[in-house]
C-alpha cells in the first residue's frame, strides 16, 4: 500500500523538484 502510494506521487514529486530547480537555477543566474 505504501509502496504503491509511492509509485502514484513519483512523478508529482519529480515535477516539484524541477519546479524547485528551475527556481534555484533562476536565482543563481540573477
Amino acid at each position: 500500500m505504501i509502496a504503491g502510494y509511492c509509485l502514484e506521487s513519483m512523478p508529482l514529486l519529480g515535477e516539484i523538484l524541477l519546479l524547485l530547480f528551475r527556481t534555484w537555477k533562476a536565482l543563481g543566474d540573477k
